[in-house]
């Protein structure tokens, strides 16, 4: 079974796998409010998130545009649809709620251009968004995607296969331990047992440990930094939490633990040139890179990779490749096996010269 499940993971793409997850997530509440079994309106939902695609898709491409770097399509609808689960669904006349719902796109997918130091992105655009409408425009996020108990196996499910396709079990462990035990820890002995079933069943903490927290761009890729990652997010998740009178959501519990990961990480993106191809069996090749600046990775480590594509396929024009080449090596080399029909992103690596 678990060779199965792998296997069906290999072949899809991280972006794809959220994309599938929250697709799902949102044809299943569509699905249970036209049957009365969740409380949202299955019309302003599916407004919602229409709303939310068109906008995030127009800000993305003027911004991709203004900055000339390659726009990222699955990366938007991923923003998208998270602000559609997360932001509570509109009406057609509620003219400022579709306000605040347009704004909360732009300031998310804006912040991926304009708070990227370095070309790494310094806050999680979701989590930005709605704390920015909340804190501006007193439209808070209401995380309704993990307060529905209906949606809590698809919710799990799809959760457990992202983050065993990241391998981020360890991230994801730590955060809801010290978020309970934090809950736990704030509450009355006599409340103990409504806190966990509250938090498990009835709050936004496995939705939120699944998608937001394990977003790779803006959390430590390496061990310990990631560990303390999502021990502060955690700690900050519990609502209990304050200081003085301001009180933690779980949006800025992230967004602290985004600068805490911003300041441990390595810095900035890298633009790579390519030196040459070698072919290292009858379909596979190996793509040697120069690196403007020395590039410090572990043995095994997978990175993410941009391409610009003219016209991208379904699987978009990012990718995550292990590096091939040993961390002494002063050349960043990348091992592809190309297929009959290969994607566009490999056709377009092919061609390179």
């Amino acid at each position: 079974m678990i060779k199965a499940i792998d296997r069906f993971l290999d072949h899809q793409t991280m972006y794809r796998l959220v994309l599938y997850y929250l697709v799902a997530l949102l044809g299943s509440a569509l699905v249970l409010g036209l049957f009365r079994l969740l409380p949202q309106d299955p019309v302003a939902l599916a407004l919602s998130t229409v709303v939310v695609l068109i906008a995030c898709w127009i800000t993305n491409r003027v911004f991709a545009a203004v900055f000339h770097v390659p726009a990222n399509n699955e990366s938007v609808y991923i923003t998208a649809l998270i602000l559609a689960l997360i932001l509570d669904p509109i009406a057609a006349i509620d003219l400022k709620g579709i306000g605040a719902i347009v704004l909360a796109c732009v300031w998310a997918i804006s912040s991926k251009f304009i708070l990227a130091i370095g070309r790494k992105h310094l806050f999680n655009p979701a989590a930005l968004g709605v704390a920015l409408t909340a804190l501006l425009l007193d439209q808070p996020a209401t995380w309704w995607v993990g307060g529905n108990l209906p949606l809590l196996p698809v919710v799990l499910v799809g959760g457990l296969l992202i983050v065993r396709k990241l391998r981020r079990f360890d991230l994801v462990a730590t955060f809801i331990a010290v978020a309970l035990v934090t809950i736990l820890a704030t509450s009355e002995p006599s409340q103990y047992l409504t806190a966990l079933r509250e938090t498990l069943g009835s709050s936004p903490l496995l939705f939120f440990a699944f998608v937001m927290l394990t977003e790779p761009l803006t959390a430590p890729a390496t061990w310990w930094p990631r560990i303390a990652f999502a021990a502060i997010v955690g700690f900050l998740f519990a609502p209990n939490i304050h200081v003085g009178s301001f009180y933690f959501t779980p949006e800025l519990a992230l967004l602290a633990g985004n600068l805490f990961a911003y300041a441990v990480s390595p810095k900035g993106r890298f633009v790579l040139t390519l030196e040459r191809i070698e072919q290292s069996a009858a379909d596979s090749y190996d793509f040697i890179f120069r690196s403007p600046r020395k590039l410090a990775f572990q043995a095994g480590q997978y990175l993410e990779w941009t391409l610009g594509l003219d016209r991208p396929d379904n699987r978009g024009n990012r990718r995550y490749f292990t590096v091939a080449s040993a961390p002494t090596e002063d050349s960043v080399r990348l091992g592809v096996k190309f297929y009959t029909r290969s994607s566009a992103f490999k056709q377009a690596l092919g061609m390179m010269k």
